[in-house]
């Protein structure tokens, strides 16, 4: 018996939706995934925030925690790390946070608006032996703006000129006296220094510490 010849294509094209839906579900992950490291305007402010995700290089933030450290270390009497807080505004991939945790502090906390940073930082910090349940090292997705400064003792930030300008009412009068900033890159705007309000206590490359000294404005 001769057998009817079958659908050649019939195959090819069952092939080529799979193949189709496969690359589109491929492309869509990578897209929402790798957004977050791309420098693109148009990505939405809401989601993604406002400015580009810049890396903070790892000797960057060694240098970083030596500078707090030391300032800490030079009190009377010097406070126990223990009993400090530990915030990075702006925290991306979580490597100040965990550090920061490492280094002893009793809260190291680090706010990112991003999805895709944030999912990845509590990845890291469980990595890195921190169980997402004793909260000493934590991420969160929250306004900078609306964010409590007054209970942290160690404020870190990747000080971006747009950030700062936007941050500067809220550092001033947020931040407790003696507490400490900590700045990458950027610097705080004259005024505040030589105001009175900020005082330059360590610096170390790009980075500059600050200590808040009045609680005027």
């Amino acid at each position: 018996m001769i057998l009817p010849p079958a659908d050649a294509s019939a195959a090819p094209t069952s092939n080529s939706k799979l193949f189709l839906y496969a690359f589109s579900s491929f492309t869509l992950v990578s897209t929402v995934l790798l957004a977050p490291f791309l420098v693109t305007p148009a990505l939405p402010r809401r989601l993604y925030g406002a400015l580009p995700y810049q890396h903070t290089p790892a000797s960057q933030i060694t240098k970083a925690m030596s500078l707090l450290r030391a300032r800490l270390a030079a009190r009377s009497p010097p406070p126990p790390l223990s009993s400090l807080s530990f915030v990075d505004l702006g925290s991306g991939l979580g490597e100040a946070t965990i550090a920061a945790g490492r280094l002893g502090f009793g809260r190291s906390h680090g706010v990112e608006i991003n999805p895709t940073l944030l999912l990845l930082s509590r990845l890291s910090s469980i990595k890195a032996g921190f169980s997402p349940w004793t909260k000493q090292v934590s991420f969160r997705a929250k306004n900078l703006l609306t964010l409590p400064l007054d209970k942290y003792d160690c404020v870190f930030m990747f000080g971006v000129k747009p950030l700062l300008k936007t941050m500067k009412p809220k550092l001033t009068s947020e931040l407790r006296p003696g507490s400490l900033l900590l700045l990458y890159r950027f610097k705080l705007e004259t005024d505040m220094v030589e105001g009175g309000r900020f005082q330059v206590v360590g610096k170390e490359g790009e980075l500059t510490l600050y200590e808040r000294t009045k609680t005027n404005t």
